[in-house]
């Protein structure tokens, strides 16, 4: 897998690389990919992963959490250090406090070597909803109506993998801490993801669209070097 290669690349040029990862559908087959390349020999015993964000009050323990979904996905496979696994404490007293802790831990790092988003379909990055401006720095943002009502269906998909009972829509977290946009829009690279017919219009308007915050994956246009991948659902908005 391309996506997978890429990752791998950035791993080898710089053993000791900061790297940002999504969740989600769209970057598990990355994730399996990894693994594969560690088995084969890929060391990442060096490398800092940083999560994009997490649900504001979830216990890490939960299927719905992206602790959760990345122990699962991605550190079973490689061996990445718990020490070196950096993630927004979901239970902390004082989300912001948290959210500028995370924000330490990235300047700590050096900044983002590589930094890999997937797009919403109202053109979200991380958890960066659309807005009059974006935050450069970590922050704990409310989550759009359409975010909310995709993700409460992936949500249900989660816990049934998981073997837990469904929950109602009032009891899914309408909340979450992001990583904001200076850390992405400073790597060195921005890799994307995008995947489905879904994502065939927010891919376009991030590609040939007017820059606004109002549809934040169209700033990526500013970024120096920044590769999309896309399957042929997405790309066919594209053509």
């Amino acid at each position: 897998m391309r996506a997978a290669e890429l990752v791998a690349g950035s791993v080898r040029e710089n053993p000791s690389a900061a790297i940002a990862l999504p969740t989600g559908e769209t970057p598990k087959g990355m994730y399996a990919e990894l693994g594969a390349l560690h088995r084969a020999g890929l060391d990442f015993s060096g490398v800092t992963i940083f999560n994009l964000d997490e649900y504001v009050g979830l216990e890490a323990s939960s299927p719905l959490s992206y602790a959760y979904f990345m122990a699962r996905e991605l550190y079973r496979g490689i061996n990445v250090p718990e020490s070196s696994r950096r993630i927004f404490d979901s239970t902390a007293a004082d989300p912001e406090e948290e959210c500028r802790r995370y924000d330490r831990a990235v300047e700590e790092a050096g900044g983002i070597d590589l930094a890999v988003v997937g797009i919403g379909r109202n053109g979200h990055i991380a958890f960066n909803e659309p807005a009059d401006a974006l935050h450069v720095g970590s922050h704990v943002q409310a989550l759009d109506r359409q975010t909310l009502e995709v993700n409460f269906e992936v949500g249900l998909k989660q816990l049934a993998e998981a073997g837990r009972p469904p929950i109602p829509r009032s009891k899914f977290p309408t909340h979450a801490m992001t990583m904001g946009f200076g850390p992405i829009m400073t790597a060195d690279r921005v890799l994307v993801l995008v995947t489905g017919s879904a994502k065939a219009e927010p891919m376009r308007r991030m590609l040939d669209g007017t820059v606004t915050t109002r549809f934040p994956a169209s700033v990526l246009q500013l970024h120096r070097n920044c590769t999309v991948l896309a399957d042929e659902r997405a790309a066919a908005g594209s053509r």
